[in-house]
């Protein structure tokens, strides 16, 4: 595992994904249960982490990077979703781990957000 201040861990135990964000990188990781599928490249933009997940889908493990202030996350395990938010932009995006992961922007001008849950079955 890389340096880095790791914060809001969340589980897909019928996926066996295990995620988790660091905060002083801005990325979110996911990572299997059993240890595998690691891949600690540091991406900064949305081209290199897609050439990066094309060159090796199994191991493509940074879903989230691009971020000035990652603050919190929750996944929800029914629509395979991590929602999260961004405490610089003041906003809540939500991106999916399956390809193709498509980042949108969901609540904007918030004033300093800290946490984020999600209920499964109402997104």
């Amino acid at each position: 595992m890389t340096t880095g201040f790791y914060f809001d861990v969340a589980c897909d135990v019928q996926q066996r994904w295990v995620f988790y964000a660091d905060t002083q990188a801005n990325v979110i990781y996911r990572i299997r249960t059993n240890g595998t599928g690691t891949d600690w490249n540091s991406l900064s933009s949305y081209e290199t982490r897609f050439m990066s997940a094309r060159a090796n889908s199994e191991s493509s493990t940074v879903l989230v990077a691009d971020n000035e202030g990652l603050a919190a996350m929750s996944y929800n395990w029914i629509s395979h979703t991590i929602y999260y938010i961004d405490n610089v932009r003041n906003n809540i995006e939500v991106t999916s781990i399956e390809p193709p992961s498509v980042r949108q922007v969901l609540v904007t001008g918030l004033q300093n957000p800290t946490a984020i849950a999600v209920h499964p079955t109402k997104g």
